[in-house]
C-alpha cells in the first residue's frame, strides 16, 4: 500500500479531502515510518495532549507502558491501493505473562487532518481499532474516543455496534478556544462579565512573571502548592507527583509554559499550560485567596493565551475537563464558556 504524504514549505503534511470525494475506506498502518508519523501530526487540528510523542514519554517512565503508534489512512473503495495520510493515533499497551494479559488504553483519540473525521471515517477507525485489538480473555480495554458528541447518543450507538461496551463513566467535557483571531478579536469575544474581571485585573498591581517548567526546583513547587490546593478545594486532577512527571516530559522538549501572578513580590496564584502538535491544554492552575480578589486566574489565562499566539504554531486552546460531579463545576464552566470556547462532550469510557 502506498500513502500519499504531501509537504508544503515547511514540511507540513497538507493533504486535504477533495470535493465530493468518497474517502470512507479507513485503515491504520502500525508502526509507520517515525517522520511519516510525525509529520501527520505537525497538520492535525486539535490533537489531544494523549496523541503526543511527550506523552508516550511519561507513560513510558511513569507506568512502563509501551507506545504503539498508527498512521490512519483514507481511500475510496474504487481505489488503486494508493491511500492518503489522513490521521494519527497513539495507544499504550501493558503486557504480562507474555501477553496472556494485555492492557490497550486509547485515551482521547485518534487526530484528525482538517476536512476528516466525519461519521464514516470515525467509525472506520473504530473497527480497525476493534480488528487490532479484539475482545478476549485476558484483554482489557479502555477506550476514551474523541468523537464528539453531536446528538445524544448516536456514537455511542455505533461504537456499540462495533463490539465496545459503554462503562458507566460519564462523557468527558471540556471546551476548546480557536486562536485563529488576533488578539484584540479575540478579546472582544469575551463575555462582557470575563471581560470586565480581566480590566479590573489588569487595572490591580497583578505582575505576571514567566516561570521555566524545565527547572525542576520551579516546577516542584508549582506542583506542591497546587497540590495542597487541590486537596483543600476537593477538585479532580492529577497528584502533584503525577503532575511533575507529566509537565517535565513536555518541558524537556520546550512544550510547557509556567506563568505566576505576583502581587508585592509574593506569588497569589500559577498555571501551567503543555502544547502538543497545533494545540495546548490548560492543564492546571491555582490561585490564593488574595489572587482571587484580585482576578488573578482571569488575567493568567489570558496572558497564557498572548503567549500561544506569540509560539505561532498553536491554533487551538484546550481549556480541560469539568466534572459535573465536582463542587466548583458550574462555576469552573462558567469561567471556560465566558471565554468564547466551544463546548465538546465526547461519548464517554468503553471497554
Amino acid at each position: 500500500m502506498q500513502v500519499a504524504i504531501k509537504y508544503n514549505e515547511d514540511k507540513f503534511l497538507v493533504q486535504k479531502r477533495a470535493a465530493n470525494t468518497d474517502m470512507t475506506h479507513i485503515q491504520i498502518q502500525w508502526n509507520p515510518v517515525d517522520e511519516e508519523w510525525r509529520t501527520c501530526y505537525r497538520a492535525c487540528r486539535r490533537p489531544s495532549l494523549f496523541m503526543d510523542p511527550a506523552y508516550a514519554a511519561y507513560v513510558r517512565g511513569a507506568r512502563h507502558q509501551e507506545t504503539l503508534r498508527g498512521l490512519v489512512t483514507a481511500g475510496s473503495s474504487d481505489s488503486d491501493g494508493d491511500e492518503n495520510a489522513v490521521g494519527v493515533v497513539q495507544v499504550q499497551r501493558l503486557s504480562l505473562f507474555f501477553g496472556a494479559l494485555d492492557f490497550v488504553i486509547l485515551d482521547r483519540g485518534p487526530a484528525w487532518i482538517d476536512g476528516y473525521g466525519g461519521p464514516d471515517e470515525q467509525a472506520g477507525f473504530w473497527a480497525a481499532v476493534s480488528k487490532a485489538f479484539p475482545r478476549r480473555i485476558g484483554r482489557l480495554r479502555r477506550i476514551l474516543p474523541e468523537w464528539p458528541q453531536e446528538g445524544k447518543n448516536e456514537n455511542s450507538e455505533t461504537l456499540a455496534g462495533l463490539g465496545f461496551r459503554r462503562t458507566p463513566y460519564p462523557g468527558y467535557q471540556t471546551l476548546w478556544l480557536g486562536l485563529a483571531l488576533d488578539l484584540e478579536d479575540l478579546r472582544a469575544g469575551l463575555h462582557q462579565k470575563w471581560r470586565n474581571q480581566l480590566n479590573k485585573a489588569e487595572r490591580q498591581k497583578l505582575k505576571i512573571v514567566a516561570g521555566d517548567p524545565a527547572d525542576a526546583g520551579q516546577l516542584l513547587w508549582f506542583c506542591r502548592v497546587y497540590g495542597l490546593h487541590r486537596a483543600k478545594l476537593r477538585y479532580r486532577g492529577p497528584a502533584s507527583a503525577e503532575l511533575m512527571r507529566l509537565a517535565a516530559a513536555f518541558a524537556a522538549g520546550d512544550q510547557a509554559l509556567m506563568l505566576r501572578a505576583e502581587l508585592d513580590g509574593k506569588p497569589v496564584g500559577a498555571i501551567l499550560v503543555l502544547c502538543h502538535g497545533r494545540a495546548a491544554t490548560y492543564q492546571a492552575a491555582w490561585t490564593t485567596a488574595r489572587g482571587r480578589a484580585h482576578c488573578a486566574g482571569y488575567r493568567m489565562l489570558w496572558e497564557a493565551v498572548r503567549a500561544l499566539k506569540e509560539r505561532g504554531t498553536i491554533d487551538d486552546f484546550d481549556l480541560g475537563g469539568i466534572y459535573d460531579g465536582d463542587a466548583n463545576a458550574d462555576a469552573l464552566r462558567r469561567f471556560k464558556t465566558r471565554t468564547g470556547a466551544e463546548p465538546v462532550c465526547l461519548p464517554g469510557q468503553f471497554r
